[in-house]
This record gives C-alpha cells, structure tokens and sequence, in this order.
C-alpha cells in the first residue's frame, strides 16, 4: 500500500515544532494539532533553561546542544539567538522560543495547523503523539484503552507567586542559611485564614454549580476539608522564629524566587480572583501582587517499556510515534531532542527505509535507550545527566568530541539513503 506523505503531529510544543519543522523541510505535509495552541506557555520557573543545575547536568545539557544543532534543531538556532542578544535570564524565555517557533510553523508552506482537540488517533495515517505530561483526558483515555499500559504521577503541586511585600514584617528561622523567609500566625490570625479559604471554596461551588471541588489532597482547599488545624499540620506547620518571643499557632514559608515570593504550601486549583482574595486578606500581602497563580497539575505518562521501541515507534500500530514529555522525559531539550528524532524515523518509514539506531555514547541516544529499556513507572521523569551517558569518560572534552563524532557520522549515513 502507497504511504501518504501527510503527518498528523498532536502538540505543538518544543517536541511537535521540533518534528513538524524538520519533516516540512524534507518535503512531507505536516498537519499539526494544538486545542491551546494560541494559549499555552512554557512555566518557565518550573523548567531548567540556561544552566541553572548542578554541575553534571550542565555538561550533559551543553552536550545534548550540541547534537541538537548537528541534527538540525530549528529551535537550538532560535536559542542561540537568545542567548547572543542577552535574553538568557529573562523570566519569558520558554514562552517567547515556542512563540518563534509557531512563527515558523505558520509561515511554511507544508504545514498546517488546527487549533483542534485531538480525541482519538486515526490509525490509517501517520501519527506523532507529542502532547506532554498534561496530554488532554479525553485522549490519554483513548491511548490508556488503545495501549493499556499508561501511569499517572501524583499531581504536581506549583505555589503562589506574589511581588511587593514588606520584608521588615516577616521572620527567619533559627539557624537557616537560605533567604526563607516566615510568616507567623496567632490562633485567631490562623483562623481568619481558615474561614477565608472557606469562603473561597464556597463562592467557587457558587459560580460553577458543582458540588465538591476535584483537586489534590493537598491543596489548601482540600485540606480544610479535613478539620480546622488540617492546614496547620500539612501546610503551615510551626517552627521557632527569631525576634518571635510567643509561640506562633501557625507559620507560613516564604521562599525567593526569580518573579518575587513564593508562599510555600499554599497550592491550589481555585481560580486567581478567588487566590488573590485569600492572599491579600494576610496583613503582609494586603498591598501585594499576584504574579502567578498556585496550579495543581496531574502529569500523564505513557509507560514507554511496554508501549514504544527504541525508534519511538508504538509496538501496536507500527504508523504510530510519540515524543516529548509524554514518553517519560523532563525538560525542554530532551523533548526537542525526542521531537527530532521522531522525526527522523518518520521519515526513514515513510521511505520504507531501515530505522538507525543512535549512536553508543551520545547523550541522545542514552536518553532514548534509559526510557525504552528500563520501567521507570514509579520514577519521576528523566532529564539528562552525565552519569545517564553510555560509556561515559573521565576526560568530559574527550567525550564531547567522541559523541559529535559518532552522530556527524549517524547523520551522513542518515543522509546516504536520504536524497528527497
């Protein structure tokens, strides 16, 4: 049967623009799909852009740059960009590579996008599954049924973010070395607290007609749920202060962060009018800003051992791919690397032509092999680190040079069969 050389791509964040860019510039019509294509942004507090990890990391992310840029990565030239035009730190970063990279989907000729919800795959056509650890419910239920070997992780649990608060007002902890920062709290202080979180959850139940709130067990308006002093004992648990001569019912940890304040254990799903209502109701915060909502996020993953070979190809539907944070991987150069790649074999099957295997030693290829060969259903998702590297050496230059070496020569011998 003749192929036709259409893909679909479900997602268009780094891994879907990554894909859809490189097949486009081999020729194939590409039909992306994104529900949020216009909305979503990279949590850029949330990612690791720039070098901000431990040493071992930074190696191997410099290492996975480069085999980005020797395989062709569209988004690591836009980076470069970034970086040459002192946009390193920039709070955006994330949002403004995945607004550039939309540029260039909406200006090329073989693609084309649909701001669609995608709910079920076409298994007739080709297609590229790189919707991320938040993939829409409906379609991770369809993959679960399809597939039956998915896994959830607990929900991820992000804080509230808030700028312009009066230091002088809050405490620090005896013997604490960071910049923490805390804020006690009497009992009648604590349950001002309380009543106001209840009213919020109240007013929510109000303006959307259901009857419960479907959250995380942590989430402060879940937690009160269970009693009074519940908050108190998971969120604002006491600790002994300086300068404090009483014994404080409850405490509140205020950490610094890139945007301004994070107030620590105050995650939530209610919406930002109601969050900020909470916030501003502190005395501290009653002139502060909410900069960035508390969220609580429940990652889906696709239990890659029993669902995808080493090429990313679905061992059930051989037209079938998946890249990106859905496979397991953390991070926005791991899922442009598993874009790229997927990319790559997509086109290798479009032609009928044998998968290539990556090579031994590159940062690609062990971050591929780490995903496929070991069951990391009850692992977090996987970022690359220098002691993931096969076959890694002492000498870090040395290895540099051997795994450029090795996918200069996976790419031409690529580019052999590869004349379109």
């Amino acid at each position: 049967m003749k192929i036709k050389k259409t893909v679909n791509i479900i997602g268009a964040g780094f891994a879907g623009i990554e894909t859809a860019l490189f097949l486009a510039s081999h020729g194939i019509k590409v039909h992306i799909f994104d529900r949020d294509y216009e909305k979503y942004k990279c949590d850029c507090l949330a990612c690791e852009f720039f070098g901000k990890n431990e040493k071992n990391e930074n190696f191997a992310r410099g290492l996975l740059r480069e085999e980005l840029k020797i395989l062709s990565s569209k988004l690591v030239e836009i980076e470069d960009k970034f970086y040459k035009g002192g946009l390193v730190d920039c709070g955006c970063i994330g949002s403004r590579l995945l607004e550039e990279g939309r540029k260039l989907l909406n200006t090329n000729e073989n693609i084309e996008v649909f701001k669609l919800n995608v709910k079920e795959l076409d298994l007739d056509e080709i297609n590229i599954v790189a919707t991320g650890p938040h993939t829409d419910g409906e379609l991770f239920e369809w993959l679960k049924k399809h597939y039956g070997s998915m896994r959830c992780n607990d929900g991820v649990y992000e804080n509230p973010i808030i700028q312009n608060i009066d230091e002088s007002s809050l405490y620090k902890k005896e013997g604490d070395q960071s910049e923490d920062l805390y804020l006690p709290f009497t009992y009648e202080e604590y349950i001002e607290l309380v009543n106001r979180i209840v009213k919020a959850h109240n007013d929510y139940l109000d303006l959307t007609g259901a009857k419960k709130i479907t959250t995380g067990q942590n989430a402060i308006e879940k937690l009160i749920e269970n009693g009074k002093d519940a908050l108190k004992n998971q969120a604002l648990r006491i600790c002994k202060l300086e300068g404090l001569e009483e014994r404080p019912y409850a405490v509140l940890r205020i950490k610094k962060v890139t945007l301004g304040y994070e107030l620590c254990g105050l995650s939530s799903s209610l919406p930002y009018i109601l969050q900020d209502a909470i916030i501003s109701s502190m005395k501290p915060f009653k002139q502060s800003k909410l900069v960035k909502e508390a969220r609580i996020l429940q990652n889906y993953f696709i239990n890659s051992p029993y669902v995808i070979n080493e090429h990313l190809q679905a061992l059930k539907d051989e037209k079938v791919f998946f890249a990106g944070g859905l496979i397991g991987l953390d991070g926005h150069l791991e899922a442009m690397a598993s874009g790229l790649m997927a990319g790559y074999n997509v086109l290798a099957f479009i032609y009928g032509k044998n998968f290539k295997v990556l090579p031994y030693g590159t940062c690609i290829g062990s971050i591929l092999r780490k995903i496929i060969l070991l069951n990391v259903s009850n692992s977090s998702p996987l970022i690359a680190s220098y002691d993931i590297i096969e076959g890694t050496i002492e000498d870090k230059n040395r290895q540099l040079e051997i795994s450029k070496q090795s996918l200069n020569k996976y790419v031409e011998d690529y580019y052999g069969w590869n004349k379109i």
